[in-house]
């Protein structure tokens, strides 16, 4: 099995990985920002990161044919913009021949560095005006088409008892799928022009329609959206999130609010929902914003997910919770505390958790600088797989634990 070898590293072998783990990832937030280009450096470089694909990876014929292929049609393309959507294509066409897998990394990293340019076009260049709406065009279709993917592996998937599946709907949002279960953490959509709005929403409903409960960490709109809280209240669904302030902007989940069940610092010790699930809320920030670490128990399998905490002080409630078996940080994140919490559990029982899954890159609704690529994420993460088993997901893309595979 996957795990295994995990599980017989010695405490003291483990704790030395701690300490490597807390220099990789006690990183300061957005420390290690994308360089703003205009679009013909990022079509030079681009394309000198296919190229680099092509060489390292000769064994692809197929993904090799369609690189040169690539190639060939920018260079004589009338649009010099062609290569915007021909290199997301590209990265799209390796990561689905080469689906979420251990054995899938090192090419799959290398689609994931293709797609860095394509997401961090400056869309808002007061040079290049022209740029914006051929770009969120491109952005609907791929998200929109990554979220009729994902509805339709939650839909068609049965998980087998004792197992996870896990699938990215966007930034820090997804599903998780046991055999008698299914919730929704942070689920929202790219925040684009108010028509593709509306077009990603009906390809984001039928993922809702699958949830039995929504977890919401805090109210920023890439985690929480009125839209979507809505359409799942409609649906009887409940809602969890922490309580913040009547006068904030929208959406703000307070006491007058009947979409939600309220979960910050009342929700340490476990609740129970009446269809078995288990949870616990741990109060966090961003900043001076509430945000709930959620800690979510289906068909005893347990996973966090930390939506866009920054508080260290959770940590002190980590030794409490007892086995967490997925872990789910955003790349950008100060993460010492994990370490703590890694340490807590090896203490306790020797183990860490099996899988570590670190999204939020590419924030659509984010300038370049702050929009998080792949190249950071792999770069803060180091050799993942001497740390703890770590997955890198597209959008609508999902992985089976403990398998380690796609489902």
């Amino acid at each position: 099995m996957f795990i295994r070898r995990y599980d017989m590293v010695s405490l003291s072998r483990m704790r030395q990985i701690l300490l490597l783990l807390a220099f990789l990832l006690s990183v300061q937030v957005h420390s290690m920002s994308w360089k703003i280009q205009p679009l013909e450096d990022l079509r030079r470089d681009v394309n000198a990161q296919v190229n680099e694909y092509i060489a390292s990876f000769p064994q692809d014929e197929l993904g090799v044919s369609k690189a040169k292929a690539h190639l060939s049609n920018d260079a004589n393309a009338a649009d010099s913009r062609f290569w915007i959507k021909s290199s997301l294509e590209l990265s799209q066409d390796i990561l689905r021949r080469h689906p979420l897998s251990p054995d899938n990394e090192s090419i799959r990293k290398a689609a994931f560095l293709i797609l860095d340019y394509p997401i961090h076009v400056n869309e808002k260049a007061k040079a290049e005006p022209e740029i914006k709406d051929l770009w969120e065009d491109i952005m609907m279709h791929y998200h929109g088409t990554a979220m009729t993917r994902a509805a339709e592996s939650i839909r068609n998937t049965t998980v087998p008892a004792g197992k996870m599946a896990i699938w990215k709907i966007y930034n820090m949002g997804f599903v998780v799928k046991t055999a008698n279960h299914c919730v929704g953490f942070d689920l929202a959509r790219p925040l684009l022009e108010h028509n593709r709005r509306l077009e990603l929403n009906r390809s984001m409903s039928p993922v809702l329609d699958q949830i039995e409960v929504l977890f919401l960490s805090h109210i920023h709109g890439d985690h929480m959206q009125h839209w979507v809280c809505d359409y799942v209240a409609t649906l009887g669904k409940p809602i969890i999130a922490p309580e913040t302030w009547a006068d904030q902007k929208n959406p703000t989940p307070h006491r007058n609010d009947s979409r939600f069940t309220y979960a910050w610092e009342d929700a340490i010790q476990p609740r129970t929902l009446s269809n078995g699930i288990q949870y616990r809320a741990l109060p966090g920030h961003q900043g001076k914003t509430r945000n709930s670490v959620f800690v979510v128990t289906l068909d005893g399998i347990t996973v966090m997910q930390t939506g866009d905490n920054t508080d260290a002080t959770i940590a002190t409630h980590f030794p409490a919770l007892g086995r967490v078996d997925i872990l789910i940080v955003a790349c950008w994140a100060r993460m010492l505390q994990t370490a703590k919490w890694l340490e807590a559990h090896c203490r306790a029982d020797g183990k860490a958790p099996q899988f570590l899954i670190s999204p939020h890159e590419k924030e659509v609704g984010h300038p370049p600088k702050k929009k998080e690529s792949f190249q950071e994420t792999y770069q803060r993460l180091g050799d993942r797989s001497k740390i703890i088993p770590s997955f890198v997901f597209d959008v609508g893309e999902g992985v089976l634990w403990p398998d380690g595979n796609a489902p």
